[in-house]
């Protein structure tokens, strides 16, 4: 139960804080087994593993994640990640 709605039921005199829940956004970045972290994690063991090779992984388990934004185009190594802050682009080149 979220605090709000326990100080409701208690009869708590305070003033609603309206807020954006994040909570997808953060599962898609740190909730394993398929994570953003947790993909990137598992990639980097490769010894052949590239940009492509890991947008291609993220593209494939978040691309439907209304808060992942895929590369434009191929060659682009941009992902985006949208969050309660807006957006936030990352460069799997580490630029």
């Amino acid at each position: 139960m979220r605090l709000q709605e326990e100080y409701d039921n208690e009869a708590i005199n305070w003033s609603r804080i309206e807020f954006v829940d994040n909570q997808e956004a953060l599962d898609m970045i740190a909730m394993k087994p398929l994570s953003i972290f947790a993909l990137v994690d598992e990639e980097s063991k490769f010894p052949q593993a590239t940009d492509s090779t890991l947008l291609s992984k993220l593209n494939n388990h978040h691309g439907k994640n209304k808060n992942y934004l895929k590369p434009k185009s191929d060659i682009n190594t941009l992902f985006g990640i949208n969050h309660f802050a807006g957006v936030v682009f990352y460069d799997t080149r580490g630029e």
